[in-house]
């Protein structure tokens, strides 16, 4: 049986409740068991009672960050999509698109997972494109914000089309990465080759799910070195026992670029001070994924 050791940061109503003179505390870690994985829990509402909000930043990713910085308060940043060189400055790989502006056009064939972010709020099951299992509803585009979930960029120019047409008029950003667990498919499909890839180095997942009838992204990265799926599937089974209803599980650059800082309550703390790379530096970034709230 799998032991956790998870900092388990909640920002909904009724997850935490702290004591007065812990609340200058922005997170606040508890620990079980062993230091098999941290989690990072994000619901609608920041203890402070403002709304969380999620952004995607590519294409001087540090230089949007520290604009970033100045007018919101930032909960938790880390590394986020792949791209084709170790430096800052290289080409997405994948579909990927800031704000409207695509940084890359060609689908990558292998990662089936798609990410739409509109930094209104939280990511939403509808944000989630699982480019293994979509319905072709192109009509659908005219009458649902949501809409491009039914689309399959990947697979179809149709599709391509009007997800492209979509993406740059509602001014959305993008990337592509590993689905490594989704609803939509049964377990046995979703871990069929757990055993793929290698086993050599940590890993790190964005997860949409929902709790007591309330929307949840976590950041949950794992101690130890382990296979790409296996270690999804041992998140998924940890979620599932604290009744987590997860909806989709995506993977996270973990390589040379590591990065992850999170808010302890007073400033942005590095929690991968010794990376195995110099490129793992924030300043290096080529894409992040950013929590935050307003000022």
């Amino acid at each position: 049986m799998l032991g956790f050791f998870s900092f388990i940061f909640s920002i909904g109503n009724e997850t935490l409740r702290l004591e007065k003179n812990e609340r200058l505390k922005t997170f606040n870690a508890i620990s079980a068991s062993d230091n098999d994985f941290e989690l990072y829990e994000f619901g609608h509402k920041h203890l402070n009672s403002k709304n969380v909000k999620i952004k995607f930043l590519v294409g001087d990713a540090y230089t949007k960050f520290v604009d970033l910085q100045k007018s919101k308060d930032i909960l938790l940043v880390t590394s986020a999509s792949f791209t084709s060189a170790f430096f800052s400055d290289g080409t997405p790989i994948g579909l990927c698109a800031y704000e409207g502006q695509f940084l890359n056009k060609m689908p990558n064939q292998t990662m089936d997972g798609l990410v739409v972010i509109n930094s209104e709020g939280l990511m939403t099951t509808q944000d989630i494109i699982d480019l293994d299992f979509t319905n072709k509803k192109c009509d659908l585009l005219m009458t649902s914000n949501h809409a491009h979930q039914h689309l399959n960029p990947r697979e179809n120019a149709l599709d391509s089309y009007v997800f492209y047409n979509k993406v740059e008029t509602d001014k959305l950003s993008v990337f592509q990465t590993q689905l490594v667990y989704s609803h939509l498919k049964k377990d046995d499909e979703n871990f069929k080759n757990i055993l793929v890839g290698a086993d050599g180095k940590e890993r790190r997942f964005l997860v949409v799910a929902s709790k007591n009838g309330e929307l949840k992204n976590l950041i949950i990265g794992t101690k130890a070195k382990d296979y790409m799926l296996k270690a999804a599937k041992d998140v998924l089974t940890h979620l599932r026992a604290k009744n987590y209803d997860v909806n989709f599980i995506l993977n996270l650059d973990t390589g040379s670029k590591n990065i992850l800082h999170v808010n302890n309550g007073q400033h942005l703390e590095n929690l991968n001070q010794n990376p195995s790379t110099k490129l793992a530096r924030i300043e290096r970034a080529s894409s992040l994924i950013v929590f935050y709230t307003d000022k």
